[in-house]
């Protein structure tokens, strides 16, 4: 349920309420998220260098390294996209079979 499927009832004075137009619009960002965002900025340089020390150093557990080294990977090309397996020949098929029958005669039974 969203915020505009619960419209509460306007008091009759006309005051308060849900008004259509009111909040802040889809899409936009506030200052506070901004500056948030500026503020991690400014130390990216550093978590980077620790993610790399973490990586290269032999002392740390392996799990550590691995999830070091997957994380620079990330920010460097991108998570990669999850391969999906999906098979359309019997669907296809099926849907070849039903056209073939009804409106469009395939040339061997035009004869």
């Amino acid at each position: 349920m969203t915020k505009s499927d619960t419209k509460r009832p306007r008091p009759k004075n006309g005051h308060g309420g849900a008004r259509a137009g009111s909040g802040r619009k889809r899409g936009v960002v506030s200052a506070a998220k901004l500056t948030i965002a500026e503020k991690a900025r400014e130390h990216a340089g550093n978590a980077l260098a620790a993610l790399v020390a973490i990586a290269e150093d032999g002392d740390q557990p392996a799990a550590a390294r691995v999830s070091a080294a997957v994380h620079i990977l990330d920010r460097a090309f991108g998570k990669p996209v999850a391969p999906v397996e999906h098979d359309v020949t019997d669907g296809l098929t099926q849907l070849l079979r039903d056209v073939q029958g009804t409106a469009f005669p395939v040339a061997s039974q035009r004869r």
